[in-house]
C-alpha cells in the first residue's frame, strides 16, 4: 500500500510540478485553486481514504461482513441503498453549484476586489461542478473495497486524476483562464472513478439503484449515526481551510496558491505513510472494539502513532534545513520565478511541523470512529475552526501591527503566519481528543506518545548536525546544491536510523524485524 501510494504522490507532485511550470503563481492558479474548493472538497475529503463515506462504511460493513451469511447479504443491501441515495443527494449538489457559483466565489474570495480573478474562479467552479457528483460515489466505492480487502486499487485510483491532467498540460497549451486545469480534473476525476467498479461489479454493486428502506432501516440508522457526525467534521474542515482563503486574499496575488502547494508538498510524506498505517489498522480498531479488547486499540494505536513519528522525523528536518532549496531546484522553471520560491517555501517550511501532530490526531479521530462516537471529534473541529481564525487574525493582522520587527525576523507575516496557525490548531485539538478519550479507553493520552520522545529528539539531533556539516563543507568547496541536498539527506537519514538503533527505539526495531522478515519470506 506505501509503495502504490508513494506512486500515486509521486504522480501528485509532478502534476504540481507542471502546473507551475506553465502557469506559475498567478491569476489563473489563484483561480483554480480557489475554485477547486468545493470539487476537491467532495472528492477527496468526503470521498477520499479516510473520509466520512470511507470511514462510515468500513465501521459499519466490516461489522456485519463478520456476522456470517445473513450479514454479509445486509451488507450487500445496505450498500446499494447508500449507494443509490448518495447518488441522488450529490447530483442535486452538482446541479446547485453551476446555479450558484458566482456567489460561492464571491464567498471564497470575500477579502479580494479583483473582478477578474472572481469571474475566472467562477468559471472553473461551473466546469468543476460534475466533480462535487461523483465524491461521494468514490468514497462509498473506496469504502467498499477496503470491506472486501482490496486495496490496490483504491490506492492507486487518485494518480488517474494526475496522469490525465499531467497530459493535457504537456499536449495543450495553456490559457490565461485556466480552463484546461478545470476540464481535465473532471476528466481525471471520471478515470478515477471508473477505476472503481470492475472489482465492485463482482460483488453486484453500482449496477442498479435499491431504495428498499425497509430491509436496512436499523443499519442504515446506525451508518448514518456515524456518517453525519463525520460529514460535519470534514465539512468544518474545509471551513478551516476556506478561513484560511479569506485570509490568504488579503496578501498578495500568488499567496493562496504558495499556500496550496506547499500543503500538496505536506501531504506527499503524509498520504504515503497515513495509507500505509492509519488505514489498514482501522477495520482493527472496529474489530478490537467489536471483540471486547480495548488494549488491543491501545496497542495499535501507539505502535502505529509511534511509527509514523518516528519515520516523519527526518523528513521533517530535510523539509526544514533545505525547503527552500527543494522548492527552488524542483519548481524555479518557466512562469515560477524567484518570489514564488521564496513563499512557497516559507509556508512548507512551517507547514512540515504539522507532520508528527496530524497523524496522532487522525489516528485518534479513527479510535473515536471504532467506538461509534463522531459528536466528539465534530465538537473538537469546531474549536479547531475558531482557533485558526483567531491565530490567522493574529498573525495576519495584529502582531504585524504591534510587533513588526519581531514578526518580520520570525518570517510569521504573510503565508507563514497562517501555516503556524494550521500547526497550533491542530496540537490542540489533539490533546483535547486525547484527554476526551478516557471517557471510554485509557491510555490514549498525549503522554503515552511521548515515552520516546528524548531518544526521537537527540537522534534528530545527530541528524541536524550531521546536515549542518556537510552543508559548510559542500559550501566550501562549492559543491552544486542537488549534491549538497543528496548528500546531507543521505548521511542524514543514515545517522538517524543508526542513532534509533543504538538508543533503543522499540518501533524501529520492530520495523526492522518487519522488513527483515519481509525480505526472507517465501511466495
Amino acid at each position: 500500500m506505501a509503495s502504490v501510494s508513494l506512486l500515486s504522490k509521486g504522480l501528485g507532485a509532478l502534476r504540481d510540478w507542471v502546473i507551475l511550470r506553465s502557469y506559475g503563481a498567478a491569476l489563473a492558479t489563484d483561480a483554480y485553486f480557489t475554485a477547486v474548493q468545493l470539487p476537491s472538497f467532495s472528492l477527496i475529503l468526503l470521498g477520499g481514504v479516510g473520509g466520512p463515506f470511507h470511514s462510515a462504511v468500513v465501521a459499519v460493513i466490516t461489522k456485519l461482513i463478520h456476522e456470517g451469511s445473513h450479514g454479509e447479504k445486509k451488507a450487500h443491501d445496505l450498500a446499494n441503498v447508500v449507494i443509490t441515495l448518495t447518488a441522488f443527494a450529490f447530483a442535486a449538489l452538482a446541479v446547485l453549484t453551476v446555479l450558484l457559483a458566482e456567489p460561492i466565489t464571491r464567498m471564497l474570495l470575500h477579502g479580494s476586489h479583483n473582478e477578474s480573478l472572481i469571474r475566472t474562479a467562477t468559471a472553473q467552479l461551473q466546469t468543476m461542478a460534475p466533480v462535487v457528483f461523483l465524491g461521494g460515489l468514490v468514497g462509498l466505492a473506496l469504502g467498499l473495497q477496503n470491506t472486501y480487502q482490496h486495496f490496490f486499487w483504491p490506492s492507486l485510483s487518485p494518480a488517474a486524476q494526475s496522469l490525465v491532467m499531467i497530459a493535457a498540460l504537456v499536449l495543450l497549451p495553456a490559457d490565461p483562464t485556466g480552463q484546461l486545469l478545470a476540464w481535465s480534473t473532471v476528466a481525471g476525476s471520471i478515470l478515477q472513478f471508473a477505476m472503481q467498479l470492475p472489482q465492485l461489479w463482482q460483488h453486484d454493486h453500482f449496477k442498479k439503484f435499491s431504495l428498499k428502506l425497509r430491509h436496512v432501516w436499523p443499519e442504515l440508522r446506525q451508518m448514518n449515526h456515524l456518517l453525519l457526525p463525520a460529514l460535519g467534521t470534514t465539512t468544518l474542515g474545509q471551513i478551516a481551510v476556506l478561513t484560511d482563503l479569506v485570509f490568504a486574499a488579503m496578501l498578495p496575488l500568488g499567496a493562496w496558491t504558495a499556500i496550496v502547494f506547499a500543503n500538496r508538498l505536506i501531504q506527499l510524506p503524509i498520504g504515503v505513510m497515513q495509507t500505509a498505517f492509519l488505514v489498514p489498522v482501522f477495520p482493527r480498531f472496529t474489530q478490537a472494539v467489536a471483540a471486547g479488547k480495548p488494549e488491543q486499540v491501545v496497542r495499535d494505536y501507539k505502535l502505529g502513532v509511534n511509527l509514523l513519528l518516528l519515520l516523519s522525523t527526518p523528513i521533517l528536518v530535510i523539509l526544514v534545513l533545505y525547503g527552500k532549496t527543494l522548492v527552488k531546484m524542483a519548481f524555479q522553471h518557466g512562469a515560477f520565478d524567484a518570489e514564488n520560491t521564496h513563499v512557497v517555501s516559507q509556508a512548507l517550511i512551517w507547514l512540515s511541523f504539522l507532520m508528527p501532530v496530524y497523524f496522532a490526531r487522525d489516528a485518534m479521530t479513527r479510535v473515536f470512529y471504532a467506538f461509534h462516537d463522531a459528536h466528539t471529534p465534530l465538537y473538537i473541529t469546531m474549536q479547531g475552526i475558531a482557533l485558526k481564525a483567531v491565530f490567522n487574525w493574529l498573525f495576519i493582522v495584529e502582531l504585524p501591527k504591534w510587533f513588526p520587527n519581531m514578526i518580520a525576523a520570525l518570517g510569521l507575516n504573510g503565508v507563514s503566519g497562517i501555516c503556524l496557525g494550521s500547526v497550533l490548531a491542530t496540537a490542540i485539538n489533539l490533546v483535547a481528543l486525547s484527554w476526551l478519550s478516557r471517557r471510554f479507553i485509557k491510555g490514549l493520552g498525549v503522554a503515552a506518545l511521548l515515552d520516546n520522545l528524548w531518544r526521537l529528539s537527540l537522534a534528530a539531533l545527530m541528524m541536524v548536525v550531521t546536515i549542518v556539516l556537510i552543508q559548510q563543507r559542500t559550501m566550501l568547496w562549492r559543491f552544486p546544491e542537488w549534491i549538497s541536498v543528496f548528500t546531507g539527506s543521505f548521511l542524514g537519514c543514515l545517522v538517524y536510523g543508526a542513532a534509533a538503533w543504538v538508543l533503543r527505539i522499540p518501533e524501529g526495531q520492530y520495523l526492522a524485524q518487519r522488513l527483515l522478515q519481509k525480505s526472507h519470506s517465501s511466495p
